[in-house]
């Protein structure tokens, strides 16, 4: 029974390696640039577009993570705790967290970008599989 601390280990630095990898947002783009370059060659490649509208509910997915960067980043027990309401008689008198604010301005644009992401992999999920008629100007495979 010695390997159960060794097996909470791997489990807690698991844990730590995928709550980092989802709340990287530059990992998340280049995953996403990533999943929308193959699965497009691989239906350019073999005529089958559905691989590259398929791809649609992964950029959305992936969106959805983005979006929720800060949630995912805290946990829900972290956002209760910081929640709290803004005194603003006494803003200016606290110190300044640049820490806090580098992570919120981090925050928004990982939001920004998810937000975009959701539009965008949500057409390619309803129409991706459209672009075979404008590739080979078959107009005949819209109806």
């Amino acid at each position: 029974m010695t390997s159960q601390p060794y097996i909470n280990r791997i489990t807690i630095a698991a844990l730590s390696l995928i709550k980092w990898l989802v709340t990287t947002t530059g990992f998340l783009l280049t995953l996403t640039v990533c999943i929308f370059d193959i699965s497009f060659l691989a239906s350019y490649g073999t005529g089958q577009w559905h691989w590259f509208q398929r791809s649609g509910a992964l950029l959305v997915s992936i969106g959805a993570v983005l979006s929720t960067r800060r949630q995912l980043r805290f946990g829900l027990t972290g956002l209760l705790a910081g929640t709290s309401y803004f005194d603003i008689a006494h803003a200016y008198e606290k110190q300044h967290d640049y820490t806090h604010d580098r992570e919120t301005s981090r925050d928004l644009t990982s939001s920004y970008w998810g937000f975009g992401l959701v539009g965008f992999g949500t057409m390619v999920w309803a129409f991706g599989d459209l672009i075979e008629c404008l590739i080979t100007h078959d107009m005949s495979c819209i109806c």
